[in-house]
Order: C-alpha cells, then structure tokens, then sequence
C-alpha cells in the first residue's frame, strides 16, 4: 500500500496544534514553480494548500528556484518495523536570516517554538536560540536525528 501526503514531524506537530486552535507558523522552504517538473511543484503546492487548510500560518514560507521541494518515505516492514529516508530538498535553504525574522515577528513569551532538524543547524540553532532570548518555550525534536552542538541540548525533547 502507498500512502502519499503532506507529513512530517514539523507538519503533523503544527497541524495538530493548530487543530487544537493554537496559532500555529511554519518556517520551511518549498520549490518556485519555475524550477522543477509538474510533480514536484504539485508538491510543494499540495503542502502549502494541507497547511493552510489546518490554519497554518504560511506567509513565512518562501520558495526556492532550482531545489526541489522536500520528501520522506517511510517504509515499514511486515512486523511492523519502520525506516524514513529523507529528501530534505528546499528545506535545506532554510536560512538564518528567515528563522530569525519569523521567530521575531511571530513569537512572544508565552509562545512554544517546536523545531525539528529537518533544517539546516545553523537556522535551527538561530531559531532556537532567538526564542529562549525572548523569553518564548524552545522545544527541538531531532527528528531527523543528527548531531546537535551543546547549546541546544537543553532544548531536546527527549520521548514521545
């Protein structure tokens, strides 16, 4: 069986808070669609169209000329058994700059930043980072899991 949808650990965290009626934001780059064939701007279209109709705020999306838009695909084995392999694509030119300038418009000390490593460290550090100086909740899922410096370590969600 294939199942194919917008997704993610990032997507599903958002979608479900802003399921839940949080005002919910997503940082991520997706593809121009002067860049790539038919399919994957279908994609990166279909994802933006997924967030918004969860009440996702998306005008801090941008778009990137000749990346493709990101993927998984999770394979899971008869018992059960799962292995994610990632394309991280777009999402790769997620920048500095782009974390840091949606982190200060949109969050205020009571806000949560939930990130995951699906973008570069250096953005996901500056994001992180930002939030904690404003006095907002940091929250760093690894996933996908990689190597964080130890200033974000404090930050790792640890469980599900």
């Amino acid at each position: 069986m294939v199942w194919v949808g917008s997704g993610g650990d990032g997507t599903c965290a958002r979608n479900r808070e802003g399921f839940k009626g949080a005002a919910t934001m997503k940082i991520i780059s997706i593809t121009s669609k002067t860049s790539m064939s038919g399919v994957t701007l279908m994609l990166g279209r279909a994802v933006l169209a997924d967030l918004r109709s969860s009440g996702v705020d998306t005008s801090d999306v941008t778009t990137v000329v000749g990346v493709r838009t990101g993927a998984a695909f999770v394979m899971v084995a008869r018992d059960g058994e799962n292995f994610i392999v990632v394309a991280s694509g777009a999402n790769e030119k997620v920048g500095v700059e782009q974390v840091r300038a949606g982190v200060d418009r949109r969050l205020g000390r009571d806000d949560v930043l939930v990130s995951q490593a699906e973008i570069p460290l250096p953005a996901l550090v500056s994001a992180v980072t930002r939030a904690d100086e404003i006095g907002a909740r940091a929250v760093v899922n690894l996933a996908p899991f990689r190597m964080v410096p130890d200033e974000l370590q404090r930050f790792v969600s640890a469980g599900r």
